[in-house]
């Protein structure tokens, strides 16, 4: 029992949430749908490095050769792949603030991180580990993703883009090992608590096959014990960690994930000195080397099921990721046609061969069946009552293009504050056949919106059948929706899925929204509400009237006419002394400030529940086209501060 418990919450939201109470996560679809030219194709994504471990470029469809089981297969389709840079931006906060509002139509060409924070990091080491942690995300690029998980007791990050939600993840405390214990068998049965977490995100990751995969194993040692000089455990572990190892070898090796092991523990030279006390000091040191070498013998096994990289015995191990990662900025993604044409199913065996000399070849060694369409791709049709289920994917659907952001507002004679997620649902013009400007005559579009906590249990969703009729927006059309939540204190991650009746089309987006305890000590803001020149709702105004005068959007792109709006309430909480200074700020991105607004406000003045209102009307023919950041701050003295943030452009 405690065993399965350490193993769950390793990759606790990584493993999907449940879209309703009992319900279990569904492995996620293939997600490579402009790729596909039958359901008999099965993609692969495979690297080619050089002798030194750098991307090979420019190859084309002739250089490879696909055999599956043994047989050769045709490539029917081919793309290469060449991410962009993580160049520094002009303005530190391009790269350090995050969009408040998380659109589905980002690259889906780009990197899956998954950070492994191993259990086996000793409390004196963990600064050295989070280092590493922390410079995995520094080399993110644009269109990459990555995630937190532990294989002991610890809170885990979902996929995400953002930056500060990582880093709070990596500074999160987490159980680990203390010096000498090499753990107890009740709770970690023979250590293999590390080998599970790798398989089972191995697992979760396989269906996945445009995105390059790595898992950065940062910790001691893995699938060994009685290593050293330590009192041995009275267990015979070889063949528990040896079926432990052989299903993460088949798991990494059909996901086509490469591990990638970093040792926390510095430059280190196992011996005994003058001060060591010890009977046999000739064999106690050599025990010392033996066990340093079988521990960094472990951690290169690791690596070599996939060729990755071991970075050990080094004091910068976070020196080496610019170079782990680069390995991953180039690729291939190949389209064969499978023997399996009738879809029979069964393991099949692939090889990946590349006509050059000298390089290393990464891609998945097998398939379980033919890829079959994903659900929700153009020309498959699923009922909207399946939106439940949608949102349990590992990442989101981009059937439709979608955007969502979560203000919350502070509670009225409850516990729980009211979040407003706003959706953007934007149909692309022309894109096909089903994706044609949609008619003046409202359509029937139903939502679904979910809040799940930091256990990835469902706390609360809303489900919506809404005639929408579009409005006219850059590239195409577009309407907004918006649903109401009610949320105790926290941290939660907000699902939102969307079904097109008459397109048959599925989207989904996730975003994050963090909900203050208003109750405490203040001040505090809500989440800020903007709003562009004209905003239509496929919802009622009145789900937000009684929380902002405006209508909030999702947009945050908006033409350079008209006049921009935005809304935030400051509220106190605590004792009614003092006053609150309130200070709206636009950098643009040179960061120089464009605008700049202070305001104080006696704390007594402000009423508890409503807070008080800060409106900024600002006309957008003004402002010259770019990116701008708009930070708002709310102090009572000097320690006691909140704030917001917003990213948003003038075009």
């Amino acid at each position: 029992m405690i065993r399965a418990i350490a193993a769950a919450a390793a990759c606790l939201l990584l493993a999907g949430v449940t879209g309703e109470p009992g319900q279990n996560p569904q492995n996620p679809p293939s997600a490579l749908q402009p790729f596909r030219t039958g359901v008999d194709i099965v993609q692969v994504d495979v690297s080619v490095l050089d002798g030194d471990r750098h991307p090979v470029r420019g190859l084309t469809a002739r250089d490879f050769t696909v055999i599956e089981d043994g047989e050769a297969r045709p490539i029917v389709a081919f793309s290469a792949v060449d991410l962009p840079s993580s160049a520094s931006p002009a303005a530190p906060w391009m790269r350090d603030v995050s969009p408040d509002v998380v659109s589905n139509a980002g690259p889906q060409e780009g990197r899956l991180v998954v950070i492994l924070m191993d259990r086996t990091i000793r409390p004196q080491f963990q600064k050295l580990g989070r280092e590493v942690a922390h410079a995995a995300v520094d080399a993110l690029g644009p269109g990459d993703l990555a995630a937190v998980i532990y294989s002991g007791p610890g809170v885990p990050q979902n996929f995400t883009a953002d930056r500060k939600l990582l880093r709070a993840a990596i500074e999160r405390p987490f159980i680990t090992l203390g010096d000498g214990d090499m753990g107890n068998p009740g709770e970690c049965y023979c250590g293999t608590c590390t080998l599970e977490a790798i398989t089972h995100a191995a697992n979760l990751l396989r269906g996945v096959t445009q995105r390059r995969k790595s898992l950065l194993f940062i910790g001691d040692y893995v699938g060994i014990v009685n290593w050293g000089y330590n009192p041995p455990i009275v267990v015979d572990c070889t063949s528990t960690i040896k079926d432990a190892r052989d299903k993460l070898t088949r798991a990494v090796q059909a996901a086509n994930l490469t591990l990638h092991a970093f040792d926390p523990r510095g430059l280190e030279v196992r011996g005994l000195d003058a001060s060591t006390r010890s009977v046999n000091p000739v064999a106690d040191s050599v025990a010392l080397r033996s066990g340093l070498r079988l521990r960094l013998d472990a951690l290169r096994g690791l690596t070599d099921i996939t060729d990755g990289r071991a970075v050990v015995n080094t004091n910068g191990p976070g020196e080496s990721m610019p170079a782990v990662m680069s390995e991953t900025s180039s690729y291939y993604v190949l389209g064969f046609q499978s023997a399996d044409a009738a879809g029979a199913g069964g393991a099949h065996k692939i090889d990946v061969k590349v006509n050059r000399r000298g390089v290393r070849v990464q891609s998945r060694r097998g398939h379980g069946s033919v890829v079959d369409a994903p659900p929700g791709s153009p020309g498959t049709a699923e009922p909207a009552s399946a939106l439940a289920d949608v949102v349990k994917d590992l990442l989101p659907r981009t059937g439709l293009e979608i955007a969502a952001n979560a203000i919350p507002f502070a509670p009225r004679g409850t516990a729980k504050a009211e979040v407003i997620v706003a959706v953007g649902v934007r149909e692309p013009r022309n894109q096909d056949s089903q994706a044609a400007a949609l008619p003046p005559e409202p359509e029937s579009v139903e939502i679904f919106t979910a809040a799940y906590d930091r256990e990835g249990q469902n706390v609360e969703f809303v489900r919506q059948t809404l005639d929408v009729t579009a409005q006219a927006a850059a590239n195409g059309l577009r309407y907004d929706a918006l649903a109401k939540l009610h949320l105790a204190p926290g941290r939660y991650e907000i699902r939102v899925a969307v079904a097109h009746r008459r397109t048959n089309r599925l989207g989904s987006v996730y975003t994050y929204v963090d909900v203050p305890d208003f109750a405490k000590d203040g001040p505090w803001l809500s989440g800020v509400v903007l709003a562009g020149p004209s905003t239509r709702l496929a919802t009622p105004a009145d789900v937000v009237a009684d929380l902002s005068p405006v209508v909030p959007t999702s947009e945050r792109d908006f033409p350079g006419t008209g006049t921009f709006t935005a809304f935030v309430r400051v509220y106190r909480g605590g004792e009614d002394a003092g006053t609150i200074t309130v200070h709206a700020r636009i950098i643009d991105a040179a960061s120089q400030t464009v605008f700049d607004h202070t305001a104080k406000l006696e704390v007594a003045d402000v009423a508890r529940e409503r807070g008080a209102e800060v409106r900024l009307d600002l006309p957008l023919d003004r402002a010259k086209p770019g990116e701008y950041l708009l930070t708002i701050d709310a102090a009572r003295g000097v320690k006691q501060t909140a704030r917001r943030d917003v990213r948003f452009a003038v075009r």
